[in-house]
């Protein structure tokens, strides 16, 4: 994930790595509960899918320091570079 995978056409780093991070404990959550919900389903019987989230890589963007206390964040829609694999 993030900073240590080329996945998604996501920039490695570790704000990334953190929101992959996020969504992927949110789809286990969502697995176990539609588990859970499906356990006493008799054969047959229409089970509950889970329904999970797709990763979306945000925009390029880079936090410029202002101070102490402040910062502001700057975001560039930069074309998605042809993956050559």
């Amino acid at each position: 994930m993030g900073d240590c995978a080329d996945a998604f056409g996501a920039l490695n780093a570790g704000h990334t790595a953190y929101y992959q991070g996020q969504m992927a404990a949110e789809n286990v959550v969502e697995l176990i509960k539609v588990e859970e919900e499906n356990r006493g389903v008799s054969e047959g019987e229409e089970r509950k899918e889970a329904i999970l989230q797709e990763y979306q890589p945000p925009n390029y963007g880079i936090k410029v320091s202002l101070g102490r206390v402040s910062f502001h964040q700057l975001f560039q829609t930069l074309p998605q570079a042809e993956n050559p694999r």
